[in-house]
Order: structure tokens, then C-alpha cells, then sequence
């Protein structure tokens, strides 16, 4: 526990620079010298850590749509830093990484791997009703 409290500490006043921080912390530990993929899922941890979980992932994939409306939606791409660190052969969280539920035009989002039927039950079920809605109108 001691290295993880020593990790979440680094922080900076600019981001880059505790992204910075905490992956040279990481090139610390003596297994990075083994494979590039162990360097590289040292990058993966330092700009995804924390952030490859389904509410931050709505946060920060936000776009904002080009129309007169001022609407946003939130994108369906999986953070690079997120699928990397997800797909690393060091790591073992193909089925744990937040799923997208819907489509982006259709106001999907991510949800935690875990909820995933559920939330996919209530996507298709809001969907339909918004369907006959406009159906009716």
C-alpha cells in the first residue's frame, strides 16, 4: 500500500507534469527494463490510471455536436490510454473495462462492464419508447 499512497501523491500544479511524475516514478521499479511492453504498460498506467472507469470516460469523452442546437454526446472511442493499458499482455481487464451502451447520436454512454446488461435493458428500453413517441406525433 505504501508505494500506491507514494504514487497518488505525485501531483503537480500542471497535469502533464504529474503525468510526468508518477511515470517516472513507475521507471523506478526494476521490471520496466524487461520488454517494451512492460514500458509500455508503464505509460498506460501513468496517463490512465484513474481514469479508464465509466464516469470518467463520460466526462471526458464529450463532443460537442456542430449544430445549432448546442447539443453534445458523449463518444463511443475508448480512450487510447484506456484500450492500451486494457489490451497490454501484462494486464488481465479485457472484461472489466467500461462497454459503451448505445449509440453516440442516440445519447449512449459508458457504463462499468459489470452493469452492462442492465444498462443495455434500459438503453433499448428508453430508445423504443422514444421511437413510438415520435411515431405518434
Amino acid at each position: 500500500m505504501p508505494p500506491l499512497a507514494r504514487y497518488f501523491s505525485i501531483s503537480y500544479k500542471k497535469w502533464t507534469d504529474t503525468l510526468r511524475g508518477r511515470i517516472d516514478f513507475l521507471n523506478l521499479c526494476p521490471a520496466v527494463s524487461l520488454d517494451s511492453k512492460m514500458q509500455t504498460l508503464v505509460n498506460d498506467i501513468g496517463n490512465g490510471a484513474g481514469r479508464c472507469d465509466a464516469a470518467s470516460m463520460n466526462a471526458s469523452s464529450m463532443v460537442w455536436r456542430g449544430s445549432d442546437d448546442g447539443g453534445r454526446y458523449i463518444s463511443n472511442a475508448m480512450p487510447g490510454y484506456c484500450s492500451s493499458y486494457a489490451q497490454n499482455v501484462y494486464t488481465d481487464l479485457k472484461n472489466t473495462v467500461p462497454r459503451y451502451v448505445g449509440i453516440p447520436e442516440r445519447n449512449g454512454y459508458w457504463v462499468e462492464a459489470s452493469n452492462y446488461p442492465q444498462a443495455l435493458a434500459e438503453y433499448n428500453a428508453r430508445i423504443e419508447a422514444e421511437n413510438r413517441q415520435s411515431w405518434n406525433n
